[in-house]
């Protein structure tokens, strides 16, 4: 039979409990997005029932303050660079991910070589000017991004709408 610490803290190290949240995290059947751009209570939610489960003490008021800042390294490795390696917005690399998508269909339905620059142009610029006229597009790639859903998807769903018609 085996018994149950009442508390883990003498024999638990800090860096042990964050493997244990993240092993436990990874054991979950229904996935977790966490970002930036996504709401962090979610996080916070399960942090609590794990620090509850295991019985851990709660954080000191300001633990925060005590912490190492890493969100400008983080921002750097993680940041959305163009073609040319220049740094953009997640807004702009989202933007030009939904367009490519749809550029990618319209070049395969009207069987449009990759090597014909001058056309493939000409469609680049099309596909940005509709998608900047009706900014449910954008508003949808987000909400798709957001979701964990593919944008791929989406762009099927937005050249039938906006493009069948036009290429």
């Amino acid at each position: 039979m085996k018994l149950v610490k009442e508390s883990l803290i003498e024999s638990l190290s800090p860096s042990g409990a964050l493997y244990g949240f993240a092993g436990w995290l990874t054991t979950r059947d229904e996935p977790i997005i966490m970002s930036s751009h996504h709401d962090a209570a979610i996080v916070a939610e399960l942090l609590d029932e794990f620090i509850k489960k295991q019985k851990l003490e709660e954080p000191k008021e300001h633990w925060e303050d005590d912490l190492i800042s890493m969100k400008e390294s983080l921002n750097e490795s993680m940041a959305y660079k163009d073609f040319f390696g220049k740094q953009i917005s997640h807004e702009e690399a989202l933007h030009k991910s939904i367009r490519d998508d749809i550029l990618d269909i319209v070049c395969e339905v009207n069987y449009i070589s990759e090597k014909d620059f001058k056309k493939i142009d000409l469609i680049i610029k099309k596909v940005k000017e509709i998608c900047e006229v009706n900014p449910e597009i954008y508003e949808k790639a987000e909400e798709f991004y957001s979701k964990g859903k593919r944008l791929e998807l989406l762009a099927e769903e937005m050249y039938e709408k906006y493009f069948k018609n036009i290429f």
